[in-house]
């Protein structure tokens, strides 16, 4: 199966993929539907809204300051189709977030369709 680490020697790799191995990827699961685009929730930004929330309860309770609310950031991942050694066709899903550039990528589960096999005679 495809990894962020088969994708290191693919040729004609898009040059938003190549310029983020640099940092770590979140892989969000298997999609099962063909879709074009799929969207994700960033951890990333979660956590940092999850962490001013709670400073905010702590002031508001204080200092009698407003409490800043939960937001959620969505990363919408596009489609890209690869090729692995079986040439069997995989579609990856790869995005990244605007805010605090997390990269996130999904890959198409089964069933999976050969792009072309050869036959000897």
């Amino acid at each position: 199966m495809i990894s962020e680490t088969h994708l290191l020697d693919c040729e004609n790799l898009p040059p938003e993929m190549a310029a983020t191995f640099d940092r770590s990827w979140h892989f969000v699961g298997e999609v099962r539907a063909d879709v074009i685009y799929m969207e994700a929730i960033c951890k990333g930004c979660l956590q940092v809204s999850q962490r001013a929330r709670e400073v905010g309860l702590l002031d508001s309770a204080y200092w009698q300051r407003p409490i800043i609310k939960n937001q959620v950031r969505t990363v919408t991942m596009q489609r890209y189709l690869f090729f692995t050694d079986d040439m069997i066709e995989v579609y990856l899903y790869f995005g990244t977030c605007a805010e605090c550039d997390g990269v996130y990528w999904a890959r198409q589960g089964p069933p999976f369709n050969r792009a072309r096999c050869l036959v000897t005679a």
